[in-house]
Order: structure tokens, then sequence, then C-alpha cells
């Protein structure tokens, strides 16, 4: 069984676009036509070529998609920096070359 997506007609003309009877399709046929309404379809070979063509569009489904996870939430108040490049804190390590000049003197 293929994979269920909801489409519409490309332009709203009247004219039919698809007309497909697939046992993969939910009720087994599927008719479509340039009135601007969605309809659940299988994903046979015929539905993507109309897709690729461009007289097939998919439809978003909201429902199809997870809400977001939440943002957790912090005890602390987020770091800010002024705009002055001085501001922002510098981190102070030794090199290598300030190693050796102290173990020379």
């Amino acid at each position: 069984m293929t994979n269920s997506i909801k489409v519409k007609a490309a332009k709203k003309d009247g004219k039919v676009v698809i007309w497909e009877t697939h046992p993969d399709h939910p009720t087994g046929e599927i008719f479509i036509s340039g009135d601007d309404s969605t309809h659940d379809v299988a994903e046979t070979a015929e539905v993507l070529l109309r897709i690729k063509t461009g007289t097939l569009v998919k439809v978003f489904d909201p429902s199809a998609t997870k809400p977001a996870a939440p943002e957790p939430e912090s005890d602390t108040a987020p770091v800010t920096w002024g705009d002055n490049p001085a501001d922002v804190p510098i981190p102070t390590t030794l090199s290598v070359n300030t190693i050796n000049t102290k173990a020379r003197k």
C-alpha cells in the first residue's frame, strides 16, 4: 500500500484533471476536477506524474505534523552583551611563546 496524500487541482477551471481507479486510493477511485476541493489520494505513479507536470498540487495537512516541542525554561536570564566590542570578555590564556619567554628570564 502506498502513502496517502492530500491534493487538489492546480487550476480552478472545472476541467477534469484526473480520473483513476486503483486499489491503493482510499475509496478505490479518484475523480478530481478544477473546483478547489481537496482529495485524499494514494501516491500512485499517475498522481505523482500529475503533481510533477503541475496539474495537481499537494495540499499541506497540518494534522499530519506533530507540534514542536516547547522550549525548556531556564532558571537564569540570558546573558546579553552591549554593542561595544570591549564589553565582550576575552579569554586569557598563555601562549607557547609567552611561556618560553618567561622561562628564559
